[in-house]
């Protein structure tokens, strides 16, 4: 469903308001913040399955080992590098745990292309720096933010089925805000059960029909 889909379906919900008594602003807000939730619950569901995943690139320097991770991460799922160049010379960086390693972070200078990989805070460090600069050498993927419906057009990227937990989610907060207490119980409820369809389409790791995937490519530096 696009943004003003969901919009007038809201708004019918609650007896055919007008844009002044639930307006653009309010609504948009109120179908973001629940969008974002219904993708963090996905996340959690998804199993197998990957939603609104992300392929992001970043060059490689000579002599540096922190790279930021990027903005909108939310779940990382697997970083790769390629130390030389070549078209078949990449490989799987492997997570450390800084807890395990027995010798000084501080004095891992020495280029042996291991493919090792730290993850601390908003950054992942090599475990040793490239000795060749590589355009476009570090690849990481991961589950990212959900972007905010702001044109009339957009869409979530949820399955179609899925979207009406916004929608709940929209109805309740005016309900609450109005102290409209039926309204609430009622959309209240609704929501749960949106909620629970959310898991349940997402946690199907062998589905007969794939879950909507969002996933693109896209230079992060």
């Amino acid at each position: 469903m696009t943004l003003t889909t969901l919009q007038d379906k809201v708004r019918y919900l609650l007896g055919e308001l007008s844009s002044t008594q639930y307006s653009p602003t309010n609504l948009n807000r109120a179908l973001n913040d629940y969008y974002h939730r219904a993708i963090t619950t996905a996340l959690h569901a998804a199993g197998e399955w990957e939603v609104n995943g992300e392929v992001a690139t970043t060059d490689t320097v000579v002599g540096q080992q922190e790279y930021l991770l990027p903005l909108d991460l939310i779940s990382l799922k697997r970083v790769e590098i390629n130390f030389t160049g070549g078209d078949e010379t990449w490989v799987v960086m492997n997570p450390v745990d800084m807890r395990n390693v027995q010798t000084a972070l501080s004095n891992q200078s020495v280029s042996t292309d291991a493919p090792g990989v730290r993850i601390f805070d908003d950054s992942l460090f090599l475990m040793d720096y490239p000795d060749t600069a590589v355009t476009a050498g570090l690849k990481v993927y991961y589950s990212k933010e959900s972007t905010e419906l702001s044109d009339s057009d957009d869409e979530p990227g949820l399955e179609e089925n899925t979207q009406t937990y916004l929608v709940y989610g929209a109805c309740l907060d005016y309900s609450i805000a109005k102290g409209m207490t039926n309204e609430v119980n009622t959309f209240k409820a609704l929501l749960n059960e949106a909620n629970e369809l959310i898991k349940t389409t997402y946690s199907n790791r062998l589905p007969m029909r794939r879950p909507k995937i969002s996933t693109r490519c896209e230079n992060y530096n």
